[in-house]
């Protein structure tokens, strides 16, 4: 009998540390915050249908059953991909249709999804913030395949070779270069055309900004800022003109009502957003005017060999933040049930379990200082990619929020 109370106690000691740091068993759940903001992605790779299939009635259908699944797992908010690629998942003036929605970008697919989408959300009650990708262009190799209306194409097909400098090709991909003013300019004008135009809740971007830390990128503005007097480094001239940039987001934003809101979602380490991507986030959690929400993305599990998950929340909230910015976190939904090769000795912890996601859920809402989470991204958690291992994931979120 002895014997079987020891081997009984070890195996809830073991139990005790696979459940990582999201507390006992013995605790009751968190009750979650009145306003807790429980989000979802809708990336563009959640919306394609069918060649068949690219009309106003699918759409519709696939809208509505999106909502209402959102809704019925308990989640408020979507972050609805609408420029993946200098495009548009929208109606607009600006950009041209995207080819996820009208099969060849540039053609009128008959109806606007974004409208669509907005009509069946509001339904639902559920919350639409239009996420936008502001500097990437798509592959270099598909430039003749684009539409003649897309900015980035007319730029580079025009007689004017002084403008090309607007778009640049890092190792084989286009992105609008971050230091440019009228790339500047574009970005704000497409904010407005969205705020204008639609019901919607805020405005998001996530961790595209410098694509590189090459000097090419940039050479020339940078070189200009010099010659007119600038003493600042190339690093520290970069995070300038990011912070540029987000503080002039979210003023447009904020022009639109003060209750839209601004949200970043920035990659999962500080110093790599800081140094590669110039990405300055310390300063934006900190000071008034950059945004409402950061919701970096915390992709790893309890288990990553360099960035364990409670290691790495207690570094995003240990950084000073202003009362007037809240701090959510981005989990991985798309990693239930597959090997992470990035995580060393933990990489097949999202295959051995099925409760990372509700275990995580848990630990921040534990912490004090959160305001929610996002899962990344709907195809996994409720749509077509979901996994054995993502189902028992979301019954167990589902139960607890």
């Amino acid at each position: 009998m002895r014997m079987r109370t020891v081997i009984l106690c070890l195996v809830i000691i073991h139990c005790l540390l696979l459940c990582g740091c999201a507390g006992s068993p013995s605790e009751s759940p968190a009750e979650p915050k009145p306003d807790e903001i429980r989000a979802v992605w809708i990336s563009y790779l959640d919306l394609n249908l069918p060649a068949e299939s690219r009309n106003e009635a699918s759409f519709r259908a696939m809208a509505k059953e999106m909502t209402e699944t959102i809704r019925e797992g308990k989640m408020n908010t979507v972050f609805f991909q609408v420029r993946p690629f200098s495009d548009a998942i929208y109606k607009s003036a600006i950009f041209p249709y995207s080819a996820v929605i009208a099969g060849t970008e540039g053609e009128d697919p008959g109806f606007d999804a974004l409208d669509l989408f907005c009509e069946y959300a509001k339904e639902s009650d559920i919350s639409v913030h239009a996420w936008i990708n502001p500097f990437r262009v798509g592959k270099a190799s598909d430039l003749e395949q684009r539409s003649d209306k897309n900015p980035a194409k007319q730029i580079l097909c025009d007689d004017n070779r002084e403008n090309d400098r607007r778009v640049v090709n890092v190792d084989g991909t286009l992105y609008y270069n971050p230091a440019n003013a009228e790339n500047r300019k574009l970005i704000l004008d497409g904010i407005r055309e969205l705020l204008a135009n639609y019901p919607i809740d805020g405005i998001h971007i996530d961790d595209y900004f410098y694509p590189t830390t090459k000097a090419f990128i940039d050479e020339a503005e940078y070189e200009t800022y010099r010659s007119e007097g600038g003493t600042s480094s190339l690093d520290d001239w970069r995070r300038t003109q990011i912070n540029m940039l987000v503080s002039s987001m979210y003023s447009c934003v904020k022009s639109y009502g003060s209750e839209k809101v601004f949200s970043v979602s920035p990659a999962l380490q500080i110093e790599n957003n800081y140094d590669m991507l110039y990405a300055d986030v310390k300063r934006w959690a900190s000071c008034d005017g950059y945004c409402d929400w950061l919701i970096p993305q915390v992709y790893v599990g309890f288990e990553h060999e360099t960035s364990p998950f409670c290691e790495t929340i207690k570094r995003w909230e240990s950084i000073e933040r202003s009362p007037n910015v809240r701090l959510l976190f981005g989990l991985a939904a798309y990693k239930c049930g597959i090997e992470d090769i990035y995580a060393g000795t933990g990489s097949s912890e999202w295959v051995d379990r099925s409760d990372i996601l509700s275990r995580q859920i848990e630990y921040i809402s534990r912490q004090g200082h959160c305001d929610g989470f996002s899962m990344f991204s709907y195809s996994y958690i409720f749509g077509e990619k979901m996994s054995y291992n993502s189902e028992l994931e979301m019954k167990a979120v589902i139960s607890m929020i």
